[in-house]
């Protein structure tokens, strides 16, 4: 048996240096009054359209969550080559005719579970079904570990995209023509410009927009088709960092000696 590879609990402590950045992130952004409301005149009514416009987080934001997610990934894919090694198997770093060692996510059957552990290990069955255990149970399963791997895989290949939600803050005001109009409720978007639906046709009027908004920053979940984002970013990124330290990691720390 060998120890726990150094680089398994230093990336998770990397990934909690990461979350720690991004809360502060988020609050700098929040901070930013990104979401306020436009009246754009439209001489096709004629008239005024009214807008919530949005200002799209900063990309270091994004970067920062890959790097975290990057960490994640990698902490379980040292542990994979950790428990190849305790187990007197050789980790295998490319061969083209085996996959690589690595922690594998996938609620397809897995043969082998682990790339280049030793089936002469004593405890070889007993990794195996704790690690088959850790698995997705179908295609829309998304459980930690697949959040792990989309967003892991996602990063290496385009800018990730957080939505975000516009809260009136005591019903933010709009007068016109002697008119008041209240916007009240949460407003989700990912995008710049969102219309509210509403179209003034008082073509004179002096248009006044009064209030805030409350801006809350989204972790959309990989594989939802429909309705808005339910999982708050920062505390959802926590959640998933408790995981990685609560669930696999106890489950087999203890194939490592002391």
């Amino acid at each position: 048996m060998i120890s726990l590879p150094d680089g398994v609990e230093a990336k998770i402590r990397w990934a909690d240096h990461h979350l720690k950045l991004i809360d502060k992130e988020v609050i700098r952004y929040k901070d930013s009054r990104p979401h306020f409301a436009t009246a754009d005149f439209d001489p096709d009514l004629p008239g005024y359209h009214l807008y919530l416009r949005t200002k799209p987080p900063p990309i270091k934001l994004a970067l920062i969550v890959g790097d975290f997610f990057q960490n994640l990934r990698n902490s379980l894919d040292h542990l994979a080559r950790g428990l190849v090694e305790t187990s007197g198997g050789t980790p295998i770093d490319y061969d083209p005719k085996r996959p690589a060692t690595q922690f594998p996510i996938s609620h397809k059957p897995l043969n082998p579970v682990i790339s280049g552990l030793d089936p002469r290990f004593s405890e070889f069955a007993e990794v195996e079904r704790r690690v088959r255990g850790l698995q997705p149970q179908n295609a829309t399963d998304f459980t930690p570990l697949v959040l792990i791997r989309e967003y892991s895989n996602a990063d290496k290949h385009r800018t990730l995209q957080f939505p975000t939600a516009a809260g009136a803050i005591g019903a933010p005001l709009i007068t016109m023509a002697d008119m008041h109009f209240r916007i009240s409720g949460t407003h989700y978007t990912d995008d710049e410009i969102t219309p509210f639906g509403v179209a003034f046709e008082f073509p004179n009027s002096e248009v006044a927009i009064h209030g805030d908004f409350t801006t809350t920053v989204f972790m959309p979940i990989h594989g939802q088709k429909t309705g808005p984002p339910t999982t708050e970013l920062v505390s959802g990124l926590a959640a998933l960092l408790k995981w990685v330290r609560t669930d696999p990691l106890p489950l087999l720390i203890k194939y490592f000696a002391p």
